[in-house]
């Protein structure tokens, strides 16, 4: 009768646990694709960047000539 009994109580806690598990394994898969989404996310953003980065280098080098330029005319105009 004991056995029985073990028996009639360890087939609820197996099940109890495997549910547990897939639950377990749901969140982490869920997880795992917020992980993968974000770092998506921040490559868009790192190319994103890069390219603004680039634009404002070459507007740098816009706003330099145009100042070498005023005081080429300044120098001139004043001399």
């Amino acid at each position: 009768m004991s056995t029985g009994n073990k028996k009639s109580k360890l087939g609820p806690v197996l099940i109890i646990m495997a549910l547990a598990v897939i639950v377990l394994g749901a969140l982490l898969y869920l997880r795992s694709e917020e992980n993968h989404e974000l770092a998506l996310e921040k490559q868009s953003l790192t190319m994103e960047l890069a390219d603004m980065k680039e634009d404002l280098e070459a507007q740098v080098g816009q706003n330099d000539s145009l100042n070498a330029f005023i005081q080429y005319e300044m120098t001139r105009l004043g001399g």
